[in-house]
């Protein structure tokens, strides 16, 4: 016994699959992505004054410790330390243009 022969009607596709040329192109690429994104944060970093470039580097790019440790290290208050660092970021993000922008919800109902 054997099964009915069934047709399958179907349009070419035309499409061919190379996965390992889809992901050395997607390591390539991926590589070039990262490389850019460290030159921009290098250069905005760059850019910040002296303390708020310090408390950076420390804090992140170098060492990763803690806050109250890099605050010590740079001489200020941990609460100077926190709106330095505060406006560190907020320049950063204008800087690499990763800020959001809160809209005005209007008036509140009473």
């Amino acid at each position: 016994m054997t099964p009915a022969y069934e047709a399958w009607y179907h349009g070419a596709t035309n499409k061919t699959s190379d996965q390992v040329a889809e992901c050395a192109t997607w390591n390539a690429d991926e590589e070039e992505r990262i490389r850019q994104l460290t030159e921009r944060v290098e250069w905005a970093v760059s850019r910040l004054s002296k303390k708020e470039e310090e408390i950076i580097r420390k804090r992140y790019l170098e060492d990763e410790s803690f806050d109250y440790i890099v605050a010590g290290e740079v001489g200020l208050s941990e609460r100077t330390y926190t709106r330095v660092k505060a406006r560190a970021f907020y320049k950063l993000a204008f800087m690499l243009k990763l800020e959001v922008l809160a809209e005005d919800p209007g008036p509140v109902p009473a």
